[in-house]
């Protein structure tokens, strides 16, 4: 998706020039990029998560996008018998909460 707009609390997206996406709100947090770096012209993946009735816009997330990415590499590490580095972030009665996102 090519980035084609960038507002305050949005970005419009266009995917192969065939229709228009809209990213706003929780959906605009990415682990993996750096949002404010962002540019027109940039591209980026994002996953679908819907469409919007009364714009016609379809919905996307930065978000989620980044999620299946870090679980992808956690896999592939996982399937290389690899260790890992993580960051602990907080523990509850099942064990501790792990911060992917520092993950090496």
């Amino acid at each position: 998706m090519t980035i084609t707009h960038i507002g305050r609390k949005l970005l419009l997206v266009s995917f192969k020039d065939q229709f228009t996406g809209i990213i706003s709100g929780s959906d605009l947090i990415s682990s993996i990029l750096d949002v404010r770096a962002l540019q027109l012209g940039d591209t980026i993946d994002a996953m679908f998560r819907g469409q919007d009735r009364e714009s016609g816009l379809y919905i996307f997330s930065l978000r989620k996008a980044s999620q299946v990415q870090l679980i992808d590499k956690l896999n592939d590490k996982q399937d290389q018998s690899q260790s890992m580095t993580v960051v602990p972030t907080e523990a509850n009665k099942g064990g501790l909460l792990v911060d992917l996102d520092g993950m090496k």
